[in-house]
């Protein structure tokens, strides 16, 4: 229980820096130059707007030349381990944090390296040839979608808090409304997402 305590302490902090200005090996300090915008220097360093926003502290996209910003350049990557339904998440070769999730009942969570091909806010569920906007109580995807590489799969939030930690999802990766926004905010697209048995 104090391994796990100290474990989750380091998490929060790691996650602190993250968020924070404090400039890492991981990140370097980008002097903004005229012509920039958030979307330009986020893809320029295979990084998030979001998490340009929230490690410099802005409210707002606006920029202005010669600002400096707090640009993270470490590739992330994920890898969830089916079996005991737990996410994590490695900035470079450091694990930052772990995340309890849902997996597919029957193992029906395919194994293998995919990459994060589409990244949704609020999104449309369609399922069994019926469409479920977001928002409604029959839309089980929560309030985020990182899409896979194979199509149909990916991590989502959930409007079933109480299934995370099982094995109950028809394929997916299920996380928390806030956990899953969180990770949405940090991960670009093309993050590499590894599923172990």
């Amino acid at each position: 229980e104090l391994r796990e305590t100290a474990r989750k302490e380091l998490e929060d902090l790691q996650l602190k820096i993250l968020f924070s200005n404090t400039v890492t090996r991981d990140s370097i300090l980008y002097e903004v130059k005229a012509g920039d915008s958030l979307y330009k220097i986020a893809k320029a360093h295979n990084t998030t707007v979001e998490l340009v926003m929230k490690s410099n502290g802005l409210t707002a996209s606006t920029i202005f030349p010669a600002m400096k910003l707090k640009v993270v350049t470490a590739p992330f990557f994920i890898r969830v381990d089916r079996s005991d339904n737990r996410l994590e998440l490695y900035e470079g070769e450091e694990l930052i944090k772990t995340y309890a999730v849902a997996t597919g009942a029957n193992l029906s969570t395919p194994l293998g390296t995919f990459t994060i091909e589409s990244k949704l806010e609020h999104p449309t569920w369609y399922h069994a040839g019926a469409i479920v906007p977001s928002g409604s109580p029959d839309n089980i995807l929560g309030s985020r979608w990182l899409g896979f590489s194979l199509p149909k799969y990916g991590i989502h939030g959930t409007t079933l808090p109480e299934s995370i930690g099982t094995h109950s999802t028809a394929g997916c990766v299920r996380m928390l409304d806030q956990e899953v926004e969180e990770l949405y905010a940090i991960v670009p697209l093309k993050t590499k997402v590894e599923i172990v048995a």
